[in-house]
């Protein structure tokens, strides 16, 4: 019986030998609608050796019934790379849920196209934009899953790469800010840069300058930055945490008052009275 079914299952399935060459790969590069979006602008995601490639190369390029590309998008590029032939095994029938994961066993994240890409510090990039990016779809509730909010891993990469040069910027910004005073995390210190930056179109030196006067590597010359930094320490070695809903509202009102203003003496958030989250100015 085992015998029979593996006999089935190579019935059902049709496996071809091809000469991979550029224009072959290139075509079926575009048919790969699972994993990383087939845009151009990724055909330099492995610029591969092919006389290196002995191992990889005899792996299988596998398809839906659907003609959908579901495993070998990154061998396919680098022969569009290269310009040389290989000859591949295609596989084709394949069902698509074979593929929810990949080589380590986990289903791929954000950081994992991020790595793809070649961009550095990869996990702290994706996890800043992640979470301004759920900060635009519902302000003051970044805790949300990204499945909730319909973003998609894509999304996030894209995000990246249309403004590379801005989030190079606030990264850099992020880590002198959080190895100085760890008072926020990374993803925190830029996805809240990121937000004044671009939905609330403030000065990107006065946003920096805010966050940066928070974190101690530059003199604070305000009270309610004072009064903020204060809160957030006391969250720091309390054995009672604040909920991200108290820790947002605090940044919010210290943000709308250093930037209008306001003469501030204490800074307060009651979730039972304050029903809507605060918004940034």
């Amino acid at each position: 019986m085992k015998n029979q079914l593996i006999a089935d299952n190579w019935h059902i399935q049709s496996i071809r030998l091809f000469a991979s060459t550029f224009s072959l790969s290139a075509h079926h590069v575009t048919r790969n609608h699972h994993t990383i979006h087939a845009a151009w602008h990724g055909l330099h995601y492995y610029p591969l050796i092919l006389l290196t490639w002995h191992e990889i190369k005899s792996r299988t390029i596998q398809f839906s019934k659907e003609g959908e590309l579901l495993n070998g998008q990154h061998r396919l590029r680098g022969v569009v790379k290269c310009g040389s032939p290989v000859k591949m095994f295609f596989v084709y029938n394949v069902d698509k849920d074979a593929f929810a994961t990949y080589d380590l066993q986990r289903t791929r994240t954000a950081a994992d196209l991020f790595n793809l890409e070649g961009i550095r510090n990869a996990n702290n990039k994706a996890a800043l934009i992640t979470k301004y990016i759920v900060l635009t779809k519902q302000e003051g509730d970044s805790k949300s899953s990204l499945k909730k909010k319909k973003i998609t891993k894509y999304e996030i990469l894209m995000e990246y790469i249309n403004h590379r040069d801005l989030y190079d910027a606030i990264y850099e910004k992020t880590e002198k800010c959080y190895f100085k005073r760890n008072y926020l995390t990374t993803s925190e210190y830029g996805a809240y840069m990121t937000y004044l930056i671009k939905e609330r179109k403030h000065d990107e030196k006065t946003v920096y300058s805010f966050f940066m006067q928070l974190a101690e590597v530059e003199p604070c010359r305000t009270d309610v930055i004072n009064l903020l930094r204060d809160k957030l320490y006391k969250d720091r070695t309390s054995l009672r945490l604040m909920v991200h809903a108290e820790k947002y509202a605090y940044v919010v009102k210290a943000w709308n008052a250093y930037i209008t203003g306001k003469e501030v003496k204490v800074l307060y958030f009651d979730p039972v009275k304050e029903k809507a989250a605060p918004a940034f100015q």
